[in-house]
């Protein structure tokens, strides 16, 4: 599996316990990861053990994809859940496009804001299942227009009358195209859209239900992007010093046992004298 590291999450993980005491310890961590790869570091880097049991998100980066998203975690944010969203980012590619009507479903449609940072479940379902988003592009890319008359006369286009002709074939062929005003057309049936930049979301349309998946079922559906990332660390995960320092030393030691041993006239030879 490709990762698209523009919408991975790293955020950096405090020790609250300690943080409250006045000490600084915490790590960076990059979301999605095997469960067992983020327990390790909260205990070996954040000191989450013992006496140590609480964590806090004391800061978050990411790239400009997940920005689109208009997605931002706050600092009890549950890392578990946090992870489940970071993996259902992955599950399948998405674009740009695609993360514009994610974003336009949950704040127009839905309700959600970004008070819904602590609530990273319920981004996931949605993420699951953006192709189930009423969202239709618009047929105009033409930057002078505005979306309302981008919306206008794509529905023009689409929509019949009880002749079964378009709206648009009815007013060219009546040479009344020029006289009307697809702007305030769209302006008029807006108000059941929603307009993003490139396309418009149906908001009468049934979508993506938030509370589809439970926890135990978000995990149970993304366990294949967990197993791909924990598949690919024990394949390729990062050698040990030790590990480099010895093959460092073989690779040494093969070459040195390669290379032909060379008199007196050869060395002058090599050296150009």
């Amino acid at each position: 599996m490709e990762f698209n590291k523009a919408l991975t999450i790293s955020v950096y993980v405090a020790n609250l316990g300690k943080y409250n005491e006045g000490v600084l310890q915490g790590a960076w961590l990059t979301l999605p990861q095997p469960e067992e790869k983020i327990q390790e570091i909260l205990k070996d880097k954040v000191g989450i053990e013992g006496a140590y049991e609480e964590y806090a998100i004391h800061d978050h980066e990411y790239e400009k994809g997940l920005e689109e998203l208009g997605y931002v975690p706050n600092e009890y944010t549950n890392l578990h859940e946090l992870n489940l969203l970071a993996a259902a980012l992955q599950k399948e590619p998405l674009f740009s496009e695609d993360l514009e009507k994610i974003r336009s479903w949950m704040n127009e449609v839905v309700g959600m804001t970004s008070a819904l940072s602590d609530t990273p479940v319920e981004i996931a379902n949605i993420v699951l299942q953006h192709d189930e988003i009423p969202y239709y592009s618009y047929e105009y890319d033409d930057p002078s227009m505005s979306k309302e008359e981008k919306l206008g006369r794509t529905l023009a286009n689409n929509l019949c009358t009880s002749d079964g002709k378009t709206i648009s074939k009815v007013l060219k062929e009546s040479n009344l195209e020029d006289y009307f005003d697809y702007e305030k057309y769209g302006l008029d049936v807006a108000y059941d859209c929603y307009l993003c930049d490139d396309g418009y979301i149906d908001k009468s349309q049934d979508g993506p239900d938030s509370d589809f998946y439970d926890l135990k079922e978000l995990e149970d559906e993304l366990e294949g992007v967990f197993e791909e990332l924990a598949s690919e660390a024990s394949v390729d995960g990062p050698a040990s010093v030790k590990d480099i320092a010895k093959e460092a030393m073989e690779s040494s030691q093969r070459l040195a046992a390669d290379k032909p041993v060379m008199n007196e006239q050869s060395k002058s030879q090599e050296r150009g004298i």
